[in-house]
Parts: C-alpha cells; sequence; structure tokens
C-alpha cells in the first residue's frame, strides 16, 4: 500500500514539474520593440510595436553592410530564411530554436556566396 501511494505521489509530483516547465516558444516577431544581435556573425534587425521586422542588417564577405529581411515559419515549423531586403535574393535559411531572451538557427543551407559564417549555429540575444 505505501508503494502505490509513494508511486502515486511520485507521479503528481512529475506531472506538476512537467506543467510549470512548460514555456511557450515564441519567435522574435512576438516580443515588440526589441532589438536582436548575432555578434558573431555580424547580423541584427529589430522588431517593431506591430512584430515587423525593420532595420536588419548583415556584413557581407567583402565586409559591407547589406540590408535583409528575415521571414520565420509557423512556430511549429521552427523556420526561418534570411533575404534580401528587396526580396529577390536568398541568403540562408535553417531551423531554429526559440527562448525567451535568445534564439538560435541551425543553418542548413545557403544559397548565396556573400556570406561566410565562423560556424553554422547563429545565436542571437535580445537587447
Amino acid at each position: 500500500m505505501k508503494v502505490r501511494i509513494f508511486i502515486l505521489f511520485l507521479l503528481v509530483v512529475i506531472c506538476c514539474i512537467s506543467l510549470t516547465s512548460c514555456g511557450e516558444s515564441k519567435r522574435p516577431i512576438d516580443y515588440p520593440d526589441t532589438t536582436w544581435t548575432c555578434e558573431s556573425d555580424n547580423i541584427k534587425f529589430s522588431v517593431s510595436k506591430d512584430g515587423k521586422i525593420t532595420d536588419a542588417t548583415m556584413v557581407n564577405v567583402s565586409g559591407k553592410t547589406v540590408s535583409i529581411s528575415l521571414v520565420f515559419a509557423d512556430i511549429d515549423e521552427s523556420k526561418v530564411s534570411i533575404i534580401s531586403a528587396d526580396g529577390q535574393k536568398t541568403y540562408f535559411s535553417g531551423n531554429c530554436t526559440y527562448g525567451k531572451d535568445m534564439f538560435s538557427v541551425f543553418v542548413t543551407d545557403i544559397y548565396s556566396s556573400d556570406i561566410k559564417f565562423g560556424s553554422t549555429r547563429l545565436t542571437f540575444k535580445r537587447s
């Protein structure tokens, strides 16, 4: 009898911990009035009050700062594409993991030789 009560108690504790540790993942566009920076690869963007990407830039292999745009897929897909500001060129895409103050992009496809990464994992921090 004591073993059953102990197991039941353990299951209740595990369930409570699971429910309290679950946080809803959000994309950067779900955090209005923020700025996100990947210092290692010189990529930066801001999110406006209405959740739109603004002031997005990256430094290309020539050391020139170019305007870009980020396209986030639905949260279920966890994908992002980095394209030129005019939408004519795709630079790279990857899979994301999201946190409250940071997110990471695991680069899966590089479409342009205009960019070079120090790593295939790009970490952006919120400020």
